[in-house]
């Protein structure tokens, strides 16, 4: 619900990272809950994906945080991939 209500302010933007912060044994399974609420809240033109890199290298390799949230988008359109896996994110950094 409070997701669902920060995502109706349009400067709002999500980033999508730290699985090891939900559980350090995390799987795809378990973090598509997680990843899809956010998805469905801001949705694929607000949102981008993030590593959380050091921190995240305690838990899991960088190749397998990149490939979970693969995984979990796997279904979206090419555009979408793009867009979560880097433009949204150089648009709200201005890079």
């Amino acid at each position: 619900k409070n997701l669902r209500e920060l995502a109706r302010r349009p400067n709002v933007y999500c980033k999508i990272s730290g699985f090891s912060l939900l559980s350090a044994e995390w799987t795809v399974q378990s973090i598509t809950p997680w990843v899809m609420a956010a998805l469905e809240a801001f949705g694929s033109n607000r949102c981008y994906f993030g590593t959380n890199w050091p921190v995240d290298r305690a838990f899991a390799s960088y190749d397998a945080v990149v490939s979970a949230f693969r995984a979990v988008t796997a279904n979206f359109s090419p555009s979408e991939r793009s867009a979560l896996l880097a433009d949204n994110a150089c648009r709200v950094y201005r890079i």
